[in-house]
């Protein structure tokens, strides 16, 4: 298997002319240990021919990458198949001009439609600074494990959960924030609170799960015989850029509101972030 992702590789590296190598493309070698790929701590690009243990059998692992950062690779390969028609369809393509320009070929026809909702009546958007009790809500990675903040959140939710019909998205950072904080809420008996208004749906880390969790949110939403004073509904703890919020669309009751739990910036820290940061700046992305 190694061998044929180092064919892969070496076909890449050869198969496009230099310059467009060097425009599109970044290798690095860079080494992750086991504890911190489960702690998602920043990799450490290194040298191969450096001996800093290398010859230690508990010494992490390096990883040869060949990463390419333009998409007009793979799309100035299908216009030189002569494909003669390409549609490219999607809800984040905006700003468009930033994209068409990302593409690398020529669009000659491109189509905005405006959103099939009346915003000014139908969407509503804020941003929540305190919780119930007056606490600051503050998801940084140096506050989303203080008690106050964890309690905060929870009270918040089980507010909104109280008077919100239908399903509600509950959007956190990665798995490990969903999985603490609904750990937390268990712990402090906020949990039972709040799903005495609705039952919490919790994104699996498995496909196979997957399936099964949806069909039983999807039988909460239709749920008839409520508890009297509820407004029914189900909650759905999910994760941004995960299987759920990046894969499905929530249509009329499966998603009335979504709580968003700080803001899903990517790790500055990433060598990937790293480099597509630094691949941008050359192309005169800067401040972009």
């Amino acid at each position: 298997l190694n061998l044929d992702k180092l064919q892969s590789l070496i076909t890449v590296m050869f198969k496009p002319e230099p310059a467009e190598l060097d425009k599109n493309y970044q290798m690095l070698i860079y080494e992750e240990g086991q504890e911190d790929a489960k702690r998602g701590t920043k990799r450490k690009n290194v040298t191969f021919f450096g001996d800093s243990g290398a010859n230690k059998k508990d010494s992490p692992a390096r990883t040869l990458a060949l990463w390419c950062f333009s998409c007009s690779v793979a799309l100035r390969q299908l216009e030189k198949l002569g494909v003669h028609s390409l549609i490219i369809t999607s809800g984040t393509l905006s700003p468009i001009e930033g994209t068409a320009e990302a593409f690398g070929v020529p669009f000659p026809v491109i189509l905005e439609n405006k959103h099939v909702i009346d915003v000014k009546k139908q969407l509503w958007g804020g941003v929540l600074t305190t919780g119930p009790e007056g606490a600051v809500l503050d998801a940084s990675f140096a506050q989303r494990n203080e008690p106050a903040y964890i309690k905060s959140l929870g009270l918040m939710v089980q507010r909104l959960s109280a008077s919100v019909p239908d399903g509600l998205l509950l959007a956190f950072h990665s798995y490990s924030q969903k999985e603490n904080m609904l750990k937390a809420w268990r712990q402090n008996g906020i949990i039972e609170a709040i799903t005495s208004s609705k039952p919490v749906f919790d994104e699996p880390r498995s496909n196979a799960e997957m399936q099964h969790m949806m069909e039983g949110y999807n039988r909460a939403l239709s749920r008839k015989d409520l508890p009297a004073g509820t407004v029914g509904g189900a909650i759905l703890a999910a994760v941004c850029r995960g299987k759920l919020c990046e894969g499905i669309d929530f249509t009329d009751r499966q998603c009335r509101m979504v709580i968003m739990v700080g803001i899903p910036y990517p790790n500055r820290n990433d060598l990937r972030v790293i480099l597509k940061q630094s691949f941008l700046d050359s192309r005169g992305s800067d401040g972009d």
